[in-house]
């Protein structure tokens, strides 16, 4: 079967500072858990590309996965 999936494409402004982008990012999660709980998804999944956002997303309660990431370029 098909499952159904919620998604947000965050694109960090790296002209603000670290702080502003933090708090940016915790305001966008917010945000995205609650959607996430009112149409019953049980997960939120990120695919970064920076370390520094591996750390922020783990302090923030994510976790690695089993799997591999993999993208086709068409």
């Amino acid at each position: 079967g098909i499952k159904p999936i919620l998604e947000s494409i965050i694109v960090v402004d790296q002209d603000f500072s670290p702080r502003a982008r933090r708090y940016a990012l915790y305001e966008i999660l917010a945000a995205s858990e609650f959607l996430a709980r009112r149409n019953n998804f049980d997960q939120l999944h990120a695919f970064i590309q920076e370390e520094a956002y591996l750390k922020m997303l783990i302090r923030a309660g994510f976790s690695k996965t089993r799997g591999i990431a993999v993208v086709r370029n068409i």
